[in-house]
């Protein structure tokens, strides 16, 4: 049980600090890129990301071999879950502190904020300006590699807070085409339905009925 907290708590660390940097964009472009992010505590995920103006699509590859889907489009925010083919609707209005809509509202917040500026560096072929500064929220150091030609994070590094760790951005590509139907559900999904997980419970005579998204 101490595992699977500990698990879960890394779980939606790791989906918040998603939040903190990708959704609905408000400068009217497309992007798409590969994003990968991994914990002190072992907790490795890898995300290909679309997102256009109104819309963003994360496709994770967790490290146990499933794949999550989130969604926010005009019917709020929606976690898929591809191999039930069901999904559940975590929220109808987000509202996305400052500085967090998208990435390169992320680097323009940045830039306003006290840092520290660091020396030019490539990063995974990509030449950076790289900033550090304090979180006072989570008491994290964070240090950010930007991409000077897009203005785009390419890398991204909290340390010595309650979780640390690594985000890297890679294969990113903006003004792009976006395929259709990117954003939307597929037309056989089911709205998930947590009493019939409750009652698969009941029958195994399991008391874990404490259920969550966490627990998919």
């Amino acid at each position: 049980m101490e595992r699977k907290a500990a698990l879960t708590g890394s779980i939606i660390v790791s989906i918040m600090f998603s939040f903190v940097l990708w959704a609905v964009p408000a400068y009217g472009y497309t992007a798409n890129y590969k994003q990968h992010v991994e914990t002190n505590d072992g907790f490795v995920v890898a995300y290909d990301v679309w997102i256009d103006e109104e819309n963003i699509k994360m496709d994770a590859a967790m490290i146990s071999g499933e794949r999550r889907v989130l969604l926010v489009n005009k019917d709020g925010v929606l976690a898929y879950m591809p191999s039930s083919d069901t999904y559940i609707k975590m929220n109808s209005s987000p509202n996305w502190p400052v500085g967090t809509r998208n990435p390169i509202e992320f680097v323009r917040w940045l830039k306003t904020r006290d840092k520290e500026t660091l020396p030019e560096e490539t990063i995974d072929g990509y030449p950076c300006l790289g900033y550090r500064f304090m979180d006072t929220e989570s008491g994290s150091i964070v240090t950010v590699w930007v991409w000077k030609d897009k203005d785009f994070p390419v890398k991204i590094v909290l340390a010595g807070g309650l979780i640390e760790s690594v985000t890297r951005f890679s294969d990113i590509k903006v003004d792009i085409p976006v395929p259709e139907g990117t954003f939307s559900l597929p037309d056989t999904a089911r709205e998930y339905d947590p009493n019939s997980l409750r009652a698969m419970f009941d029958d195994m005579g399991s008391d874990d009925k404490d259920l969550s998204m966490t627990d998919f």
